[in-house]
């Protein structure tokens, strides 16, 4: 099956008075039709900046320095800006962490979900209209035709946060990228908007990158996973892979940093600081974290290593003469 989308060595810093902050540092994946793909690890690990280079809206003094980013047989990074408008427009949407950030607090919902149709389709204004309060519906919003006149601040924020996703929606794209998208709401209202997401994506058959710090979140929602830490992908696997064979130490870290129902052992926190990213560590970027970490950790950073067909972690502790040479740590 191919990949509805592909990135491929993708690069993207920010340039700063201090210097050249290397947020995203060669991340490749794919993502395949009807799948969601999870992509997780702390703050300032380069997962949003990841799917904002995939957007195109990385804002000076940010760019993307290399790579590729292909939606079917187009890469993103090389087309006029006409195209990028009508492939965000249509084909790829972003479902924002902040609904009150992403709505326009002077505009009604009806006219902010009209607006994106009347950019991309030839509707008329009834028939746009009529799939707005069909869009309303769908995301759950009882009373779409009256709630179409009304303005954000008349919402709640779990009402918010699904006109958004409604927005989104409101061209039928293929992919969809959720940036931590139920950050701001509380645990009840944070599991209606998951099903919501999850129902409409299997409904629709839609391609779904979730964003988020919440391992929880992955467990419920994703079928793939990339661990992202320092700019890079440490790990990529199943859910599966991840939560019963997690392979990299700073995935595991993660893992016992999560509290568990029937466990009453202390968390355990993960000691240190993410890297800085203006000088990114020559080795691992975890190795000033990891327990295990060996001479070579500090010094090369590691090859990506196949523990089985889909399953790879960025650690030297994976590599066969490493597992080979007892004490090479010590060399």
């Amino acid at each position: 099956m191919n990949p509805i989308l592909q990135v491929n060595q993708l690069k993207t810093s920010f340039f700063t008075s201090s210097g050249e902050v290397e947020a995203v540092r060669g991340v490749s994946f794919e993502l395949q039709s009807g799948e969601i793909l999870g992509i997780v690890g702390e703050s300032g690990c380069g997962k949003s900046v990841t799917v904002k280079s995939i957007m195109n809206i990385i804002k000076p003094p940010g760019r993307v320095v290399a790579g590729e980013i292909k939606y079917k047989d187009e890469d993103l990074l090389n087309l006029s800006k006409h195209r990028i408008r009508e492939i965000k427009g249509n084909d790829i949407a972003m479902i924002f962490q902040d609904p009150m950030t992403s709505l326009n607090p002077v505009l009604t919902i009806g006219s902010q979900l009209m607006e994106t149709m009347k950019a991309h389709t030839k509707l008329s204004k009834s028939e746009r209209e009529q799939r707005a309060i069909a869009l309303l519906r769908a995301v759950q919003i009882n009373s779409p035709e009256l709630r179409l006149k009304q303005y954000p601040h008349e919402f709640s924020g779990g009402m918010r946060q699904r006109v958004v996703i409604a927005i989104a929606l409101a061209n039928d794209p293929d992919i969809l990228i959720a940036d931590e998208p139920t950050t701001a709401l509380d645990v009840t209202i944070q599991d209606q908007i998951l099903k919501l997401l999850k129902d409409l994506q299997k409904k629709q058959s839609k391609s779904v990158i979730l964003i988020t710090h919440d391992l929880g979140v992955v467990a419920q929602m994703c079928q793939r996973v990339l661990v992202m830490y320092g700019g890079l992908i440490v790990e990529s696997g199943t859910r599966e892979d991840i939560f019963y064979a997690p392979k990299h130490p700073y995935t595991v870290g993660l893992l016992n940093a999560m509290p568990k129902l029937d466990s009453k052992a202390r968390l355990e926190a993960i000691p240190g600081s993410p890297p800085a990213l203006v000088n990114p560590p020559k080795g691992c970027p975890f190795a000033s974290r990891c327990q295990q970490a060996m001479k070579i950790c500090l010094n090369h950073l590691p090859h990506f290593y196949e523990d089985h067909e889909g399953h790879k972690a960025r650690c030297w502790l994976l590599d066969p003469q490493v597992k080979k040479m007892k004490g090479y740590e010590d060399q």
